[in-house]
C-alpha cells in the first residue's frame, strides 16, 4: 500500500516539477544549454573516433578498444588542439575574452547563493523563477562564453573538448554527460532542454533533483496514514531548501570548473609559446649553431642527436646506385624523426679532427635535398634545411649545410623503391640506425604530444654551451 502510494505520489510530482522547469525554456536561460550541447557533442565525437568496436569478444572482455586517434589526443586535449589548430594567438585572445567574462558570471553567481531569498521563496516553481530571472540578470557574460564555444565548434567539432579535461575528474563528467547524436544544435529541443537542466541541476542522475529525496520524505510521513492527495505543498516544505542548495552549489561548481579550464587553456598556451618560441629562437640562430658545432666537432663520439657528414653521396652517384644514396639519405631523416629529433650536419668530416670541407653550389644541393626528402619520406616538409657559414683557421669562409629533423608526432616511413609501395620504419639507437616496425614506433611515440625541436635543449648541453 505504501509503494503504491509513493508511486502514485511521485508520479504526480514529477509531472508539477516539469511543469515548472517550463520557466527555464527561454532563449536566454537555454543559451546555458547551448553551451553544454557544444561542448557534449565534442566528447561524443571523440568517443566514436578514439575507441571501435573488437572483431572478436571474449567472454566478459570489454568490447571496445583504443584507436590511434585516441593515442593522438593521449589525454592531453588542449596540446593536441594547440597542434591541431596552430592559432593559438587568436585561441589565446578569445579565451581571456571568455574567462574575463566567465569570472563575472562566477562571481554573481556567488553572491546571488549568498544573498538567496530563501524566506521570500514560497515554492520550488518560485525558486525556478529567480533562478531563471538570475541568468537574464547575467545574459550578456553568459553570451560571450556561448559565442566563444561556438566560435570553437566552427573550428572543428572536437574543439570545444578542450573545455571538458581531466580537470573535471570522472564522477562529475560523468553527472553531466549526454550523448549528442544530432548534427545539429536546434534540431532536437529536448536534448537542449535535457543540456539546461543538466547545467542547472535541476536534473541529476536520471531524476529531477527535487524528486530526488521523495521515497525518503514519503517514509517519514508514514504514507499508509494518508491518501494519494496528500499534499505537494508539505514535501515542498521539507525538501525545497536542500534542493536549492544543492542546485546552486552544483550549478557553481560547473561555472567554476568552466573558469578553471579557460586558465588552464591560457597555462597551456603560454607553456606552448615559450617552448616554441625558445626553440625557434635556437633553430633559427646562426651563432647557436656556430657555437655549437664548434663544440661537437671535439665530441669523442657521435650521439643520437647528431651526425656530422663530409658530403652526401646522392649528389655524386647516377642510375640505381643514385637512387639507392637517396633512399639512406632519407632512412637516416626517418631514424632521427623516429627518435628524439636531430640535426645531420653536411660539409664537416665525421672523423676527429673533424675539418671543415664546405658543400660546393649549396643552392642546388640544398633545393636537390629538399625535393629527395619529399619523394621518399611518408610526411612532406617535415625538416629545415639551412645553410650555415664558417671560417677556417686559415680565413677561408665554407659553407656548409644543416639538416634538422624535428621529433615528429607521427611515425615517419621512408619508400624503399618509388615504384613500390612498401615502406621501412628506421630508428637512432645509441649504436646506429635500427630498423623497426610500425607499431613499436608508433607505441613509443604516444608521450610525444606534438612535433617538436627539443633536442635543441639538450644538444646545448652536450655541446656545453
Amino acid at each position: 500500500m505504501v509503494f503504491d502510494i509513493t508511486w502514485e505520489l511521485g508520479t504526480k510530482y514529477r509531472e508539477y516539477i516539469k511543469s515548472s522547469h517550463k520557466q527555464l525554456y527561454n532563449t536566454q536561460t537555454m543559451t546555458l544549454g547551448r553551451i553544454h550541447w557544444y561542448i557534449q557533442k565534442a566528447e561524443t565525437e571523440y568517443i566514436k573516433k578514439a575507441y571501435k568496436k573488437k572483431e572478436e569478444i571474449k567472454d566478459g572482455e570489454y568490447p571496445y578498444e583504443r584507436t590511434p586517434f585516441y593515442e593522438e589526443v593521449s589525454e592531453d586535449e588542449i596540446n593536441w588542439w594547440l597542434y591541431k589548430d596552430n592559432n593559438y594567438a587568436e585561441l589565446k585572445i578569445e579565451t581571456e575574452k571568455a574567462l574575463d567574462h566567465m569570472q563575472n558570471l562566477k562571481n554573481s553567481l556567488y553572491n546571488f547563493m549568498m544573498k538567496y531569498p530563501y524566506n521570500d521563496t514560497k515554492d520550488y516553481p518560485d525558486f525556478i523563477s529567480k533562478y531563471n530571472n538570475f541568468i537574464t540578470q547575467n545574459i550578456d557574460d553568459v553570451d560571450v562564453f556561448y559565442n566563444y564555444v561556438k566560435w570553437l565548434h566552427n573550428n572543428h567539432v572536437m574543439a570545444p573538448l578542450i573545455l571538458w579535461t581531466d580537470l573535471w575528474g570522472t564522477s562529475r563528467r560523468n553527472q553531466r554527460r549526454i550523448i549528442i547524436e544530432t548534427d545539429n544544435i536546434e534540431g532536437d529541443m529536448q536534448v537542449l532542454m535535457d543540456c539546461t537542466e543538466r547545467v542547472l541541476a535541476v536534473f541529476w542522475f536520471y531524476s529531477y533533483q527535487h524528486c530526488a529525496d521523495y521515497p525518503l520524505i514519503a517514509n517519514l510521513h508514514n504514507l499508509n496514514s494518508y491518501d494519494s492527495d496528500y499534499s505537494i505543498e508539505a514535501i515542498d516544505t521539507l525538501i525545497l531548501v536542500q534542493t536549492i542548495n544543492f542546485c546552486l552549489h552544483e550549478f557553481y561548481d560547473y561555472i567554476i570548473h568552466l573558469r578553471d579550464s579557460l586558465r588552464l587553456i591560457i597555462k597551456k598556451i603560454d607553456e606552448f609559446e615559450i617552448k616554441n618560441n625558445r626553440a625557434n629562437q635556437l633553430l633559427n640562430s646562426d651563432t647557436f649553431w656556430k657555437r655549437t658545432i664548434q663544440n661537437l666537432q671535439d665530441a669523442i663520439v657521435e650521439n643520437q642527436l647528431f651526425d656530422f657528414k663530409t658530403t652526401i653521396e646522392y649528389w655524386h652517384t647516377k642510375g640505381n646506385e643514385k637512387e639507392k644514396a637517396g633512399v639512406d639519405v632519407c632512412t637516416q631523416v626517418a631514424a632521427f624523426a623516429n627518435s628524439r629529433g636531430g640535426v645531420i650536419i653536411v660539409g664537416i668530416g665525421d672523423k676527429r679532427p673533424r675539418r671543415i670541407v664546405g658543400v660546393d653550389d649549396l643552392e642546388n644541393k640544398m633545393k636537390n635535398l629538399s625535393s629527395l626528402l619529399n619523394n621518399y619520406l611518408s610526411e612532406l616538409d617535415i625538416v629545415t634545411i639551412k645553410p650555415i657559414e664558417f671560417s677556417e683557421e686559415d680565413s677561408v669562409k665554407k659553407q656548409c649545410i644543416l639538416i634538422i629533423i624535428p621529433q615528429t608526432k607521427k611515425v615517419i616511413s621512408v619508400k624503399n623503391d618509388l615504384n613500390q609501395p612498401w615502406y621501412c620504419y628506421p630508428i637512432r639507437s645509441t649504436t646506429g640506425l635500427d630498423k623497426s616496425n610500425y607499431f613499436t614506433i608508433h607505441k613509443n611515440k604516444e608521450s610525444v604530444m606534438q612535433t617538436n625541436v627539443n633536442f635543441l635543449s639538450d644538444i646545448s648541453l652536450i655541446s656545453g654551451r
